[in-house]
């Protein structure tokens, strides 16, 4: 399952006051808790075929844009039909 933790990237030209970082704590937990509960509760539907979030990582290789790798868990209750497209 999916643990997700958020945080500000605070620049080094500025430094946040007391309630800022305050606020930040709040917004970050919040944050977290809804993008770990939406992961864990993510399945894609596809005609009988369900695939479900099991972990993610980012990718930046030298040169390119970064790639966010999936790894999905998959349940099959009925193959989908042949005339389906995706």
């Amino acid at each position: 399952k999916a643990s997700i933790d958020v945080s500000q990237v605070i620049s080094d030209n500025s430094i946040p006051t007391k309630v800022e970082v305050a606020d930040l704590e709040a917004i970050e937990m919040e944050l977290t808790m809804v993008m770990t509960q939406f992961f864990n509760e993510l399945v894609f539907e596809l005609d009988g075929t369900f695939l479900s979030f099991e972990d993610m990582k980012i990718h930046r290789p030298k040169g390119r844009d970064a790639q966010v790798l999936m790894a999905l868990g998959i349940t099959v209750k009925k193959f989908p039909s042949p005339g389906v497209a995706f």
